[in-house]
């Protein structure tokens, strides 16, 4: 009895020891890897995502009369480039990630701050791509559990 009470206390620190490590090193690529597939979502449902996905406000190019080509067909915020798009990275640390876009018009859009060169100011329209979530918490979330139980369950 007294060797199966010390067999399974050695199992509980193998599997505390694992999780510990599984949060420090493996969880923060997970975390990142989903908020940037997620956030990138929201370019292609062109809106952002928190407990339901609120919609961008619609862009000139796309009402009456419609802009002829590519530009009048052309996704929200994607740009004749998609550098805003493929802008959004992660930065993995230890027990924590940073997601980040390194263009500087991103907060602009982001937030819906002012826009435009000295004296041609205008107010950008706030077009969240970026920001919590709680679809996207949940996600992490499901990660996390199935990654747990699975240190749990392995022998």
């Amino acid at each position: 009895m007294a060797r199966n009470f010390k067999l399974f206390a050695g199992d509980i620190r193998r599997k505390q020891k694992e999780i510990a490590e599984y949060i420090a090193n493996d969880a923060p690529r997970h975390v990142g890897k989903i908020a940037v597939d997620h956030f990138k979502l929201g370019f292609d449902n062109e809106g952002f995502t928190d407990a339901t996905l609120k919609r961008w406000k619609e862009v000139k190019r796309r009402q009456p009369p419609v802009r002829k080509g590519v530009a009048g067909k052309r996704k929200i915020l994607q740009g004749d480039t998609g550098d805003l798009f493929s802008s959004i990275e992660f930065r993995p640390e230890r027990r924590r990630t940073v997601i980040f876009s390194d263009k500087v018009y991103a907060q602009v859009h982001n937030e819906g701050l002012m826009a435009g060169r000295k004296g041609h100011q205008f107010q950008m329209p706030k077009r969240q791509f970026m920001g919590p979530s709680m679809v996207l918490d949940e996600n992490i979330q499901k990660r996390f559990n199935r990654d747990i139980k699975r240190i749990m369950n392995k022998i």
